[in-house]
């Protein structure tokens, strides 16, 4: 299926206005050229957002240090250790560490090394034993 297809199934329209920057597995990026703001869809997550807050919102992940939210939530029972906070003080967004380094390929501050092994703790997997 072409990811122009895969966009307009779950409802959102590509016309001659709108611009795909990038897209993953779990994502994409849209620029729309008439209101000219930038629509981020992850995982289940939406943003739109203009050109300002885009720039922001990559500084922001860039700087975000994951090994320091790992810790901070070591005890904890929840997978999405890593706080993404927004305007509203009772509203973060939460993600995984695989999901921050997909969200920063898709937004361009990394690349992912095609590669690159596959250590073990990478893998987000439960094993069930029978």
């Amino acid at each position: 299926m072409k990811f122009s297809v895969i966009i307009q199934h779950i409802g959102f329209n590509i016309c001659n206005t709108h611009r795909v920057i990038n897209h993953t597995k779990n994502g994409f990026i849209v620029e729309c050229k008439k209101c000219k703001s930038y629509q981020l869809s992850f995982e289940k997550k939406f943003l739109e957002l203009t050109k300002k807050e885009l720039n922001h919102f990559q500084k922001f992940l860039n700087k975000l240090d994951a090994d320091y939210w790992e810790q901070v939530y070591y005890g904890c029972q929840v997978k999405q250790k890593i706080p993404i906070p927004t305007l509203q003080t009772d509203l973060q967004i939460m993600l995984t560490r695989s999901e921050l380094i997909e969200l920063r390929c898709l937004l361009g501050i990394s690349k992912v090394d095609q590669n690159e092994l596959l250590d073990s703790s990478k893998v987000d997997y439960t094993v069930v034993l029978n």
